[in-house]
């Protein structure tokens, strides 16, 4: 795969589509189209989106706005409550990451990014997978099972045990974007509204 995708996935993965399968009942050429849109998404070297994002896990709520900022070397990502309270910022690169909590805290991870978001703020926020779903597509590291729109995008994900919806496609720079994804795992319900796009080469702007 190329582009930001790279850093991400690590040594011994190979393309998206392995082990990706259509489910039932797919309309013949819709995979065709896919791998086309896929083609044109994985080229993208770096990425900005800014919008909404809201989160339901065993009864208890958050919503706030969501700033990601992707770049070949660094991912940023800032998440902030209503009126400035709760939230987060997340910086670095796999095996390496910051989290600043909206206390100060100021965290460390080595590791896997959802058992610390697990450990810090209860949910287990997918976040490596979602950097691929925001766009589109999926995670390389999980096997996935697609239902496809007639343009070939990406309209229901199944991975890693999450289910995940996306709409509203909207085009940027040539490739066609989701601006709206529901995830659901369990008890957990992640809903992201993307209100602006960009596509970005070099490294991503600060916050």
């Amino acid at each position: 795969m190329k582009g930001i995708a790279r850093a991400w996935i690590g040594l011994g993965c190979a393309s998206l589509l392995t082990g990706c399968v259509s489910m039932p009942g797919t309309p013949p050429g819709r995979e065709a189209l896919w791998q086309v849109h896929e083609a044109k998404v994985a080229r993208i070297s770096g990425f900005e989106l800014r919008g909404q994002i809201g989160v339901i896990d065993h009864g208890r709520g958050f919503t706030g706005s969501l700033d990601w900022r992707e770049s070949p070397a660094e991912s940023l990502v800032l998440v902030r409550g209503p009126l400035g309270s709760g939230g987060f910022r997340l910086s670095g690169h796999p095996g390496h990451w910051v989290l600043v909590t909206a206390r100060g805290e100021h965290v460390e991870i080595h590791h896997g990014l959802r058992p610390a978001f697990r450990r810090w703020f209860g949910i287990p926020v997918p976040i490596e997978s979602l950097r691929f779903w925001v766009l589109g597509l999926p995670d390389p590291r999980f096997p996935a099972e697609f239902s496809w729109t007639a343009r070939g995008r990406v309209r229901t994900l199944l991975q890693d045990r999450w289910q995940v919806k996306l709409s509203q496609y909207l085009s940027v720079g040539g490739r066609a974007l989701p601006t709206n994804l529901i995830m659901a795992h369990g008890a957990t319900r992640i809903h992201v509204r993307v209100g602006r796009w960009s596509i970005v080469r070099g490294h991503a702007s600060g916050f």
